[in-house]
């Protein structure tokens, strides 16, 4: 007698998704931080925004200038690192093709940003409120802008260029 032919292996289930990954752990945000951290160092992913070599913002971000009332170093100096870095994330994501120019005075630039934002709020609650961050700095965008603009018109006209 002729065995029977043997069953097909059960077929797997369809991808619906398209995504080719299991997950294996949960990582708390702390956690998620350091693993990227550890990520972007190994890649030379991490761009110093504390360095002091280009002007006395670092000065300022220890605390040593005028501060306001509810600001305290020891508390609060990791959260105003972790804003700049914010800060700079959200400058790169608006110009994805930078210059190296612009690449190399972002550190300056979310340091400065990030200075304004710390003097003007009024709590350390509003200072760190990553849902408003986006839309101070685009109020701190156009408070600058209507400044230079109203500097520019109290010089006044530019002398106009002699004819070639």
């Amino acid at each position: 007698p002729v065995a029977p032919p043997a069953a097909p292996p059960p077929a797997a289930p369809p991808d619906d998704d398209g995504d080719d990954f299991e997950l294996v752990a949960v990582l708390s945000p702390e956690q998620r931080s350091a693993e990227s951290r550890k990520r972007a160092e190994r890649e030379g992913d991490i761009i110093d925004l504390i360095a002091d070599d280009d002007d006395d913002d670092g000065a300022k971000l220890q605390g040593i200038a005028t501060t306001p009332a509810w600001y305290f170093q020891d508390l609060h100096l990791q959260e105003r690192r972790i804003m700049i870095t914010n800060i700079a994330r959200l400058l790169q994501a608006r110009k994805p093709n930078a210059t190296a120019d612009w690449i190399q005075r972002l550190p300056q630039m979310a340091r400065r940003l990030e200075e304004s934002l710390f003097r003007s709020a009024t709590s350390f609650e509003e200072y760190r409120d990553t849902s408003t961050l986006k839309k101070r700095l685009q109020a701190m965008a156009i408070a600058i802008g209507l400044r230079l603009r109203q500097q520019h018109q109290a010089a006044g006209p530019a002398p106009a260029a002699p004819p070639p």
